[in-house]
C-alpha cells in the first residue's frame, strides 16, 4: 500500500448488476484496473447504478440524469479528507455531473481520474454532432482540470489534453501500457512465426473496414464480434469470439495486428486517428498472450514497441508479407522472449499499480 499513513484511499466502482456484457470486451480495462489497484487501497465505495434503465421520452431522459447525479452526490457525500480514485468517463454520466464532482472537492478531498478514453478528442476531426463535441469538451474539461491528479496513456495524449482542455501537465501520470489480466486455464495460446497473423477485437465495418483489403499472400486469424456475415476471403480464418479474460489463452498465430480504420494503406477515420495519441488495449492483449505485435507507424504505442523490442511498426498492410518472410526464426524467438518478459508484467498489474504510486506521491504534496 502506499500513501495511506497519510490519507485514506477509496476506490469508486460503478456497480450494475443488471448489465451484461457476454463476451464483449468493453468494460474489460475498467475491471482490470479495478481488480489490480483495489488491494492497494483503504476500502471500495460502490456507486449502485442496478436501477438504470434508458428511458424513451425526453423528460424520462431528463429524470433519469437527475436522478444519476443524485446517486453519485448521496454516496460520496460523507467522504471528506480522503483520496478517491475513478475510472474515467463514467459509464453512468449526466449532464449534472460537473456539481456533484466540485462538492466533492470542496469537502477537501483528492480525486484521481484514471483515463481510458476522451470522446472530444477521438471524435474530434470527424462530423459529429457539433453539440455533443462541446458537451463532451466542455464536461471533459471541466473534470480534468479539476481533478488532482490524472492518469493518461502516454506523453502524446498528455501534450494533447495540455493544447486542448489546458490541463496541467505536472498532475498527470502516464501509465504508457495498460496491463491485461487473465485467467487461469489449462490452455494456451500457441505463437509461432510459421502461423498466420491475428486480428482481435471489434472486428465490424465502422472500426475494422480494413479486413475487406488484406494482403492475400499472408494467413489471417480472426477473432471477435461485429464481422458482415456476407465476408469471405480463402486466406481470412474466422475462430470466433471468447471472453475477455480467456482469449489470450486462446489465440494462434505469428504476431497480433494493431490497426484501426476503412483503409489498408494508413489508418484513418475516427478509430484510426486516434491511434496517434491513444494506448489501444489491443496492444496488451497480444501481449499477455505472448504475440509479439504489428502496429501502424504513427501509432503513440509504435515507439513504445520499437524501443521495447516486442514488434514490428509498418506504415501500410502490404509492407506486412515482406517484412515477415525477412525475419528468421532466431530473431524471431529472441522477439519472443522480450513479449513473454514483458507478458509477466501486463499480467501481473506492473504498469498499473507503478502509476497509481506515482499519483499518490504528487498527490501527498497537495
Amino acid at each position: 500500500m502506499c500513501y495511506q499513513d497519510i490519507e485514506p484511499i477509496f476506490f469508486v466502482r460503478e456497480v450494475d448488476t443488471a448489465r451484461q456484457y457476454g463476451k464483449h470486451a468493453g468494460p474489460k480495462a475498467r475491471r482490470d484496473i479495478e481488480s489490480f489497484l483495489i488491494p492497494h487501497c483503504s476500502d471500495v465505495i460502490d456507486v449502485d447504478f442496478s436501477w438504470d434503465k434508458p428511458p424513451s421520452s425526453f423528460f424520462g431522459r431528463l429524470k433519469r440524469h437527475l436522478r444519476i447525479a443524485r446517486q453519485w452526490s448521496k454516496t460520496l457525500k460523507n467522504y471528506k479528507n480522503s483520496v478517491l480514485l475513478f475510472n474515467f468517463p463514467l459509464t453512468h454520466y449526466s449532464f449534472f455531473d460537473t456539481m456533484w464532482f466540485k462538492r466533492v472537492m470542496k469537502r477537501r478531498n483528492k480525486t484521481c481520474l484514471f483515463v481510458h478514453d476522451l470522446s472530444s478528442l477521438r471524435y474530434a476531426k470527424e462530423n459529429y454532432d457539433i453539440i455533443y463535441l462541446c458537451y463532451s469538451r466542455m464536461k471533459e474539461s471541466a473534470f480534468l482540470c479539476t481533478s488532482s491528479s490524472v492518469i493518461l496513456h502516454n506523453e502524446k495524449m498528455r501534450a494533447m489534453a495540455h493544447m486542448y482542455y489546458g490541463l496541467e501537465p505536472s498532475k498527470v501520470k502516464n501509465i504508457n501500457l495498460f496491463d491485461y489480466k487473465i485467467s487461469c486455464g489449462e490452455r494456451k495460446s500457441r505463437v509461432s512465426i510459421d502461423l498466420p497473423v491475428v486480428i482481435a477485437g471489434n472486428l465490424s465495418f465502422k472500426k475494422a473496414g480494413y479486413i475487406q483489403h488484406l494482403p492475400s499472400s499472408v494467413d489471417w486469424n480472426l477473432y471477435g464480434n461485429g464481422l458482415d456475415e456476407d465476408f469471405f476471403a480463402p486466406n481470412v480464418h474466422v475462430k470466433g469470439s471468447f471472453e475477455p479474460d480467456l482469449l489470450p489463452r486462446m489465440l494462434e498465430g505469428s504476431f497480433g495486428l494493431v490497426w484501426d480504420g476503412p483503409e489498408a494503406n494508413t489508418c484513418n477515420g475516427d478509430y484510426g486517428s486516434y491511434l496517434r495519441i491513444n494506448n489501444p488495449h489491443k496492444v496488451s492483449l497480444y501481449l499477455a498472450a505472448g504475440l509479439p505485435v504489428l502496429i501502424w507507424s504513427q501509432a503513440a504505442l509504435a515507439d513504445y514497441v520499437v524501443a521495447n523490442g516486442v514488434g514490428i511498426v509498418v506504415d501500410n498492410l502490404f509492407e506486412i508479407p515482406h517484412l515477415i518472410s525477412c525475419i528468421d526464426k532466431k530473431e524471431y524467438e529472441s522477439m519472443r522472449k522480450r513479449v513473454c518478459l514483458l507478458s509477466e508484467k501486463v499480467t501481473e498489474g506492473e504498469h498499473t499499480i507503478s502509476v497509481f504510486k506515482s499519483a499518490c506521491e504528487y498527490m501527498k504534496n497537495l
